[in-house]
């Protein structure tokens, strides 16, 4: 018996290794300043951003996302611009407004998690006016039972393991919705991305055409216009395929 432990220890420490080598779920502070530094891809930054909110460090995020940009400066004619409107409780108009919609889209940055926050605070007004499906960027198809669960796990998504998001998903499946992931597979190029990420949304909504969708995405996704490179973002491709227009929340 003695003579296999030698093996077994053999065993032991290249499973740890293995195990070593893979990249932990969440960073600490340490290891997100030296991944930085060690980085040389221009969207260092971003994916710095992101692994300082998976662990609640919201300053630290704010400040990578920012990375060596100049921050905005307002023009004149900007705030000039902005002499024209009028403020508005934003809750309060879209109460109003979504009982008329069948499609809302909301974006957010993937890096600020007051965003799904702000989103979760809204979801009752949503499921009162009768939303009953949320399809959402982050989710993945490696977790088929993620709405009989009820909660995320790791494999649920990408920005989902960052707590506000976790927070997001378990209320809005607990409150009745079904979620529903739309990324596209595969490594697309910008436009191929958009198209399918708009036909998954739609086959979705093929199965109950009367039925109220509430899709949550990042940054450009919800742009109806034309948009360079993809010509169309999934907003507009959406329209596209469905021939609602939808209401977008920027």
């Amino acid at each position: 018996m003695s003579r296999n432990i030698p093996l077994l220890l053999l065993l032991l420490f290249i499973t740890s290794l293995g195990s070593a080598q893979e990249k932990a779920p969440y960073l600490f502070h340490q290891e997100i300043s030296e991944q930085l530094e060690r980085d040389t891809m221009p969207w260092k930054y971003q994916v710095a951003a992101w692994e300082y909110s998976f662990v609640g460090a919201y300053p630290q995020a704010l400040a990578a996302w920012n990375g060596n940009r100049d921050p905005r400066k307002w023009s004149s004619e900007d705030s000039l611009h902005f002499l024209d409107f009028q403020p508005v409780d934003a809750k309060e108009y879209i109460k109003q407004r979504i009982p008329e919609e069948q499609i809302v889209i909301i974006n957010e940055a993937h890096h600020q998690p007051y965003h799904r926050a702000l989103v979760r605070s809204w979801l009752q007004t949503f499921y009162d006016a009768g939303y009953r499906y949320l399809g959402m960027e982050t989710l993945s198809d490696d977790d088929p039972t993620l709405q009989e669960r009820g909660y995320p796990i790791l494999k649920s998504g990408y920005y989902s393991k960052e707590p506000q998001f976790g927070n997001l998903i378990r209320e809005a499946i607990a409150m009745g919705f079904t979620v529903f992931p739309y990324e596209a597979s595969g490594n697309k190029n910008g436009k191929e991305r958009e198209i399918e990420q708009a036909q998954r949304i739609t086959k979705v909504w093929q199965q109950d055409t009367t039925g109220k969708y509430l899709i949550y995405c990042g940054f450009a996704h919800l742009k109806e216009g034309p948009v360079r490179n993809w010509e169309k973002a999934m907003a507009g491709r959406l329209q596209e395929y469905t021939g609602i227009d939808p209401f977008t929340i920027n």
